[in-house]
């Protein structure tokens, strides 16, 4: 059973344990709480941490480099992000007159299990074709997942104005901003129009654009973004009932290799 962080107690919100397996091996447990790290972070973390205890091992002089910047970066762009008034602009008319997506029917959920998870397995060689496509279309996998997924909500719920989250990330732009520890998860709403009929490669074209768009305003968090349309609901999201996240910790590529078996 986990032990939970206690905010209000003067401790870090992260442990670290060693243990022994055998006289060759040891496995290191590392736990935090969500509201200091994401999933980038623990990536680029764990990454970080094996690649030096290995370097160590070669060299025990070895004294890691500091980042040339830190937490420090993303407070102050943010600070400087809310104040932007062509972002404030965007959101203002992007969001106008929006409504929440509502299917038809009514979901019966049971109250024993609760929500239900569904995963699939769509193997490699569906992700080769997406990126084949993705680079025949001049956009990436992101992107078309992405509109796959909105024209699926488009089919369930015959709108052709829908507003959706996506789930991206907050780092600042500055060197060094992948490595650095922290969470910097943010939601956006995302409304797309989706006209009445609409060749497929259109709508890739239509999608992406899209999202290359937004990407000059997607760093204004959601609770700035709620305050400037003046949408007072309490809930926890308070502009859609569905998000997308799409997730490549592909960080996890630069891992080196011991070329011994005891680790």
């Amino acid at each position: 059973r986990g032990i939970p962080f206690n905010f209000n107690a003067e401790k870090p919100l992260w442990r670290i344990k060693t243990f022994g397996l055998d006289s060759e091996n040891i496995c290191f447990f590392w736990s935090c709480h969500h509201a200091m790290t994401d999933g980038w972070s623990a990536a680029s973390l764990m990454t970080e941490l094996s690649n030096t205890y290995l370097h160590l091992k070669s060299d025990p002089d070895l004294v890691p480099g500091k980042l040339k910047n830190t937490y420090k970066a993303f407070v102050i762009e943010q600070m400087m992000e809310k104040q932007k008034t062509e972002v404030i602009d965007y959101w203002k008319n992007e969001l106008d007159e929006y409504k929440r997506l509502e299917f038809p029917g009514k979901l019966e959920l049971d109250d024993e299990s609760g929500p239900q998870k569904y995963t699939r397995d769509l193997g490699i060689p569906f992700l080769e074709k997406l990126r084949h496509v993705a680079k025949e279309y001049d956009t990436n996998v992101k992107h078309l997942c992405f509109g796959a997924y909105v024209y699926i909500l488009n089919m369930l719920s015959y709108e052709n104005d829908i507003l959706v989250g996506l789930v991206g990330n907050n780092r600042p732009v500055c060197e060094d901003a992948e490595k650095i520890v922290g969470c910097f998860l943010n939601t956006v709403p995302v409304r797309m129009k989706l006209p009445a009929e609409i060749k497929c490669s259109d709508y890739i074209c239509l999608v992406d654009k899209k999202l290359v768009e937004l990407k000059k305003y997607d760093k204004l968090s959601l609770f700035e973004i709620k305050k400037i349309i003046g949408e007072e609901t309490q809930d926890e999201n308070p502009l859609f009932d569905t998000l997308f996240n799409y997730m490549d910790f592909y960080v996890f590529n630069q891992l080196q290799q011991s070329d011994n078996q005891g680790n």
